[in-house]
């Protein structure tokens, strides 16, 4: 019982196929795949699964009361996986098990990413086994083998008042007992969920799947070590490679612009100030925003994130040259902007240089980057680089003086989850925006998009 199965291979002409079967849908990714696929199937398939994983991750962090039900539209429509034989069942299951190999070689570089990635990846494991059909879940656990032993009727027998007592259970014992290693399953024996004896943990079936998810969890995470050890090895290395990294950046926060977030309105020099006074700026902009207009002065990281912003928001080059040269008024003189700063700001639009379209900062890239050393700076994200007290004095100066409010944004604070201190700075200055939205804010554009949109639907009084 429990033997992992080899997959089938079918022979071609005699000769051993590369072609992988799918037996079940259910899938432990203990076999690499062996199939040949292009590049853009390998960015898509890992960028639509890495869709799925953020999702779930999103519903964990936010504590949503049924994962199943608010990740699933996100499942169905990136990673669907049909139940029993349905004509495209093969198609999707090969691209379930690619995209989790190609995820496999994105996020394999750090143990902070390797943990994320198993910690994400069984949940999904999990998803998928609860909604699997009994018979398709029971003929794939009867492939698997993790050296369960079962216990004998005889035994469960003689230990019932033991097992009993250990399952807080008054009725009849399980039928069936698996017997493991104790060092398997810490978190049963730590919240005394099984019955002990000669180094055994007695697990009855009802707690099948943390069992078999521990084993998943175990075999994914050697798995992981391993392949970082290979990646040095890999030969595709100055194709993918940049594939992976892209990928892996966006583990958690997503990449938008102007086009992909559907905004197409222009966005003109003479209206910024009064998108910032309408809340439309999440707290990084604003601030970049009010320190240009106030003191006419923006370093060089404040002049790229803030102008790629402007840019990924609907502005064009001219009104951002005008924009510019307005606000650095009077402290640069027109000639001066145009020596110095002119050149800089139509790079950004792919206009000068390598002409290269450049895309405008996300999140992870604004946290991770530099953070301002001095009060001349203002870029980065307040949300990290702010003393409490000095962050609490600016929500404050935003309309938000809640405690509770204040309080539960220093705690995402304390726990390095910027990108929800800013979702729900959202919520509380956007208090009449109902829509309910599946992902949090995870670029400043996105921000302005929500509401910017929110706005316009709102009837003016």
């Amino acid at each position: 019982m429990f033997r992992q199965k080899k997959r089938a291979i079918e022979a071609v002409d005699g000769e051993v196929g590369r072609h992988i079967d799918y037996p079940y849908r259910m899938n432990l990714y203990t076999a690499p795949p062996l199939d040949e696929i292009t590049q853009d199937e390998f960015e898509q398939w890992g960028l639509d699964r890495l869709r799925v994983l953020q999702e779930i991750d999103n519903a964990l962090t936010t504590k949503v009361g049924d994962l199943e039900k608010t990740v699933r539209p996100t499942i169905q429509k990136f990673l669907p996986l049909s139940l029993g034989s349905k004509r495209n069942s093969d198609k999707e299951r090969k691209k379930d098990h690619y995209s989790h190999f190609i995820l496999r070689l994105a996020f394999c570089r750090s143990e902070e990413l390797r943990k994320k990635f198993v910690r994400l990846e069984t949940e999904l494991f999990k998803l998928r086994f609860a909604t699997d059909d009994f018979k398709d879940r029971n003929e794939f656990l009867e492939s698997l083998e993790f050296n369960w032993e079962i216990a004998s009727p005889d035994e469960v027998d003689r230990l019932r008042s033991q097992l009993l007592a250990a399952s807080g259970r008054n009725t009849d014992v399980a039928d069936t007992y698996y017997k493991v290693d104790f060092t398997q399953v810490p978190y049963l024996v730590e919240s005394r969920r099984v019955f002990l004896k000669g180094g055994k943990a007695y697990v009855p079936e009802t707690l099948q799947l943390t069992l078999l998810t521990t084993e998943y969890s175990k075999l994914l995470d050697e798995s992981l070590i391993k392949t970082a050890r290979a990646i040095p090895r890999l030969d595709e290395e100055q194709r993918l490679i940049p594939i992976l990294e892209n990928l892996a950046e966006k583990m958690i926060w997503q990449e938008t612009s102007a086009e992909e977030i559907g905004h197409t309105d222009t966005i003109r020099a003479n209206m910024i100030d009064g998108l910032a006074a309408q809340k439309h700026f999440p707290l990084c902009m604003l601030t970049m925003q009010r320190k240009l207009k106030t003191d006419h002065v923006a370093k060089y990281t404040a002049r790229r994130q803030y102008g790629l912003f402007l840019k990924g928001i609907g502005m064009g080059v001219e009104d951002a040259l005008v924009y510019w040269r307005s606000n650095f008024a009077p402290r640069i003189a027109d000639d001066k902007f145009d020596k110095e700063y002119r050149y800089n700001i139509r790079y950004l639009y792919g206009l000068e240089g390598s002409r290269r379209n450049q895309r405008p900062f996300n999140c992870i890239q604004i946290i991770n980057g530099d953070q301002p050393r001095d009060r001349e700076e203002s870029h980065g994200c307040p949300y990290k680089y702010l003393a409490p007290q000095a962050l609490e004095e600016k929500l404050q100066s935003m309309g938000i003086t809640d405690k509770q409010s204040l309080s539960e944004i220093r705690s995402y604070n304390e726990s390095s989850l910027y990108h929800l201190s800013c979702t729900k700075v959202y919520e509380l200055t956007h208090p009449n925006d109902k829509t309910v939205y599946s992902e949090r804010i995870m670029t400043p554009q996105a921000y302005f998009q929500r509401s910017w949109n929110h706005a316009k639907e709102t009837p003016s009084k």
